[in-house]
């Protein structure tokens, strides 16, 4: 594996190249690294501390044009040591330099081409290149619902990808040793294209207070990759000896879709989601340009009204959506032959809630997301600690009864009680006087082992609450209070502690949110 490489990343302070910059940086991954982008870094909406990378010994950056020949052999490829005379030592290229905003003129995704053929000019100059790293998209691939390998066949469903996908051809054909690398929807801090639109759409109707509805419907896979596994994912084929001429997708194996996306942002903002059907979005599909508009002069006023009281006056955040995005094209893809064929690991491997909240956090730190919590973001995301006098009675009565079930000698009796006082998520999907077979294998045959341990009836020793919480999907979607409630075990008992029951509160109803805690 290759040390001390003099590194040269193309594109470098956009959202993935900040991020792979901080990478290499912090971790001394280069001997020399230099860093190019028409745009400087204090100018791409970058904090102070991402800033500073850019000024780190070996470290240099260096403003230019990709499309203009000329940029690159007297600024990307001049000497390292400050000549002349043209650079012929880099050992990683990293291109991440492209067109990736969507509705634009197909003449400015031409350029993603151009900027192919001429960093292949300049590559074979170079007398000790180890490897060339491209980063594409998944987007080539036919939009089907199955998710696609790097097998799958070709149909690029945006001009961006058509372009990229040209790129990648031309880098095939090069000669050089090449890595391709095809992420599904890049999210995480400084992400602005895949999730964010989203976040930012459902953050107006804190404002409005109507119900955030979409096209399509919640199985349309949205399928993800964090940035920071991204950044590793090149970095690792980057160095790696054995990984030449080679092709990767990028995606975690959560399997994300719009429900899901909804539930999230449901969670954070505290607000409803639905669908408008397919008929109207049938409808929508053949005026796809009215729809868009539809949809952008919803978002659009409330929007402004957050970042004036908010007093952001320039973001790169909007709620603006590009016709070709609000086709039904899934984003699904399979990436997980990375983790099958190499050592590399995805740390990411699903959207949560937390990473969306610090995607969000990223940009308020930046002034470029509102951060009037108390007006526009319902207090839902964690649970909190309450006194212990502030426990509803019919959520002790359901502790009560819960543990009075764990006691009978009958095991289908018990299971049946317990049915009866469980989320609809827990239950058996044909017979819901029934547990879901490994709940009832792990979770309730395990709380029937150690229900003798505790006293009953219960003693509460901790309480949080959670004042908008849910659970389930779709048809087993309910939403309430949530409460977590540690129960005392008995005096005579000492090898047990005190064991969280969780529940929810919902229009006075009270049910068991999982079994197995005891």
């Amino acid at each position: 594996i290759m040390k001390n490489p003099n590194v040269l990343i193309l594109g470098g302070t956009g959202f993935i190249g900040r991020q792979l910059v901080q990478y290499v940086v912090k971790n001394k991954l280069y001997g020399t690294l230099r860093i190019v982008d028409k745009k400087i870094p204090q100018l791409a909406y970058m904090s102070s501390l991402e800033q500073s990378y850019y000024k780190e010994a070996n470290v240099e950056f260096v403003t230019a044009d990709l499309t203009i020949s000329e940029h690159l052999e007297k600024r990307v490829f001049k000497s390292l040591n400050g000549s002349e005379e043209l650079e012929k030592n880099f050992n990683i290229i990293i291109n991440l330099a492209s067109e990736t905003r969507y509705g634009m003129s197909e003449n400015r995704y031409i350029t993603n081409k151009t900027i192919m053929e001429n960093i292949i000019t300049y590559a074979k100059k170079q007398e000790n290149l180890f490897k060339v790293v491209e980063l594409s998209t998944a987007q080539v691939y036919k939009p089907t619902s199955k998710a696609k390998d790097e097998s799958a066949k070709i149909a690029p469903w945006t001009n961006l990808a058509k372009y990229k996908y040209e790129a990648e051809e031309l880098l095939k054909d090069s000669g050089l040793p090449i890595v391709i690398l095809r992420p599904s929807l890049v999210y995480g801090p400084g992400d602005r294209q895949s999730l964010s639109p989203r976040i930012v759409c459902a953050s107006t109707y804190t404002v409005t207070k109507k119900k955030m509805k979409c096209l399509w419907t919640g199985k349309l896979a949205l399928h993800t990759v964090h940035v920071f596994d991204v950044v590793r994912a090149i970095w690792y084929t980057a160095i790696h000896p054995k990984l030449t001429n080679t092709i990767f997708n990028l995606s975690d194996p959560s399997r994300f879709t719009q429900q899901k996306m909804n539930n999230i942002l449901e969670e954070i903002f505290g607000i409803t989601t639905g669908y408008f059907g397919m008929i109207i979005s049938a409808l929508a599909k053949k005026k796809i340009d009215a729809a868009a508009e539809t949809a952008n002069e919803t978002h659009m006023e409330p929007w402004i009204k957050m970042r004036t009281e908010s007093k952001i006056t320039h973001t790169p955040l909007t709620p603006h959506i590009e016709n070709e995005m609000l086709h039904p094209n899934p984003m699904a893809v399979d990436g997980s032959a990375i983790e099958k064929q190499t050592k590399f690991k995805y740390k990411y491997r699903e959207v949560t809630a937390d990473l969306v909240r610090k995607q969000i956090e990223y940009f308020q730190n930046l002034n470029l997301f509102p951060t009037k919590e108390s007006e526009f973001f319902a207090d839902l995301s964690v649970f909190k600690e309450e006194s212990l006098t502030s426990v509803p009675k019919n959520v002790m009565d359901t502790i009560n009864e819960y543990l009075t079930l764990l006691l009978d000698e009958n095991e289908d009796a018990s299971e049946a009680g317990v049915a009866k006082i469980v989320a609809k998520e827990l239950l058996d999907a044909e017979n819901n006087s029934k547990l879901k077979i490994k709940l009832k294998e792990f979770g309730l045959n395990y709380d029937r082992k150690f229900a003798p341990n505790y006293k009953n009836p219960s003693v509460q020793v901790r309480v949080q609450k959670n004042k908008r919480y849910q659970i389930g999907f779709e048809q087993t979607l309910q939403k309430g209070i949530g409460y977590k409630v540690w129960i005392a075990p008995k005096d005579d008992v000492n090898d047990a502690l005190p064991r969280p029951i969780s529940l929810m509160l919902s229009e006075d109803k009270c049910f068991l949110t999982g079994v197995g805690n005891l």
